[in-house]
């Protein structure tokens, strides 16, 4: 697939995301970037009916990665980086 329609069907499934919103409640925090969306679960993914409608709706579309994850993650490319 090229960028225009990869781009294309990348903001198409943004916008369908925005079904998610009337779920989110605080502490919650939900935004939708440019090229992906994110989902804060203060209380935790599992606490989270917001986390259980985007997980539904995106299906197999979807990762989640927690704070810890992407800490090391950051950590290894730092590393590979150096």
């Amino acid at each position: 697939m090229s960028a225009a329609p990869l781009a294309k069907a990348v903001r198409a499934a943004l916008a369908g995301l925005e079904a998610i919103r009337p779920f989110v409640r605080a502490p919650d925090r939900f935004v939708i970037g440019k090229h992906a969306a994110y989902l804060w679960c203060a209380n935790g993914i599992s606490a989270s009916k917001a986390a259980e409608a985007l997980l539904g709706r995106a299906g197999r579309e979807v990762t989640t990665r927690n704070a810890a994850t992407v800490g090391k993650l950051l950590a290894m490319l730092r590393e590979d980086a150096a």
